[in-house]
């Protein structure tokens, strides 16, 4: 059965069960409700840990000889009586047995650990050359992903930005002032570096000044800042002669 198209492990259990007597566990929602309850598991059901706890303990608890009605019975249980939320337990007959119910852990159970959502973020770091080799670092917040560490000013966007885009953001930053200069993007593809909770898609725009500019300090002292690594692997590619 699980060599057919579109069958997983639930379906092919299931079928195995119902239609052919086989002694296989089904194990869905309702039922790791109800064991997780009973037995006071608390390993979270949507991992590879608990999907395996789970599945052991109900194929120890399967009834080889009618798997069906088992299957059936436990399945129907978890739907009508011992329900998400609120299941009336004053008539449970597990009531004596359920770790649950006589540690107060009822709402609890079962765990299910909630998928974070990964946040995308589009940063075009602004890579300053001046005549005199000098370039421009700003300190991350002291808070937060890279506390405290140095790395490009950059602006943000929903994705790649054309070279007037580009300009018009980089005239924007409040270290700009009216300079002339030449611009290029480093990588027309983003570098991807995944992080916990974001994805940060990192453009390198290389902007040539044609004068120097107030705070800027020499690219080998950018080299001895505290880099976070995103920075610290572009300059040591970019700029792998000053190394």
């Amino acid at each position: 059965l699980l060599l057919l198209t579109g069958v997983g492990d639930y379906t092919a259990a299931a079928i195995a069960s119902f239609a052919f007597q086989e002694a296989v566990p089904v194990v869905d929602g309702n039922v790791y409700r109800v064991l997780s309850r009973i037995y006071g598991i608390s390993t979270p059901i949507n991992e590879s840990a608990g999907i395996k706890e789970f599945k052991n303990l109900a194929i120890k608890l399967l009834d080889h000889n009618q798997p069906d009605v088992y299957n059936q019975a436990i399945m129907e249980f978890g739907a009508i009586q011992c329900v998400p939320r609120n299941p009336d337990c004053t008539v449970c007959p597990f009531q004596n047995h359920c770790v649950a119910f006589n540690d107060q852990r009822i709402e609890e159970l079962p765990v299910k650990i909630k998928k974070v959502k990964i946040k995308n973020l589009h940063h075009h770091y602004i890579v300053i050359q001046t005549p005199k080799a000098k370039t421009l670092l700003q300190q991350r917040p002291q808070s937060g992903i890279w506390a405290g560490l140095f790395e490009f000013p950059f602006v943000e966007s929903d994705g790649a930005l054309l070279s007037v885009e580009f300009r018009e953001k980089l005239k924007q930053q409040d270290w700009w002032s009216g300079f002339r200069f030449r611009e290029s993007v480093y990588n027309q593809d983003p570098i991807i570096h995944k992080l916990s909770h974001r994805k940060i898609h990192a453009y390198f725009w290389i902007v040539e000044l044609d004068d120097e500019l107030k705070d800027s300090i020499d690219i080998k002292e950018a080299f001895q800042k505290p880099l976070h690594i995103l920075m610290h692997r572009f300059m040591s590619s970019f700029w792998n002669s000053y190394l």
